[in-house]
This record gives C-alpha cells, structure tokens and sequence, in this order.
C-alpha cells in the first residue's frame, strides 16, 4: 500500500521498507509508519516504541494545526 502512494522506499539486507523520520513520517504527505514496516529487523518492542512516537507526533500536530486548514476550509452545513 504504501509503495502504491508513492512512498519513497529504502533497500535493506532484508528487502526493501518504507524510509521515515524519526516519528514515522515518511514522504506521503499525513502518512506514518512504524514498526516491521520501517525495517523487517525490528523486535516487538522497537516497533511498539516508534509506534508510541508517531502517536505522540501526530497528536502534537493536531493539537497545533490550523482547523479550517485541517479540514481543508470547508464551509459548515
């Protein structure tokens, strides 16, 4: 799914996984990634910790974003 939005991918010894940042973000913009997804060498509780990191960067972004931008100004009714 990801490599059919366009996310920039990176060959490993293991195959290829989606390339992200620090707190999952990969180059699709609002998509996030976490887990065996961002490396297929990834132990549970790696996964379990970038997922817990995304979360938290999402929430921050919500709680920062511009309302009528999140929703893409969209009149009410």
């Amino acid at each position: 799914m990801l490599r059919e939005l366009g996310a920039e991918l990176r060959e490993t010894p293991f195959g290829e996984s989606v390339a992200v940042d620090g707190t999952g973000r990969t180059s699709v913009r609002g998509v996030r990634a976490a887990g065996n997804v961002t490396g297929p060498q990834e132990q549970v509780v790696n996964a379990v910790s970038r997922g817990y990191r995304a979360g938290v960067a999402i929430g921050d972004e919500l709680l920062l974003a511009d309302p009528e931008e999140a929703v893409g100004r969209r009149p009410a009714g």
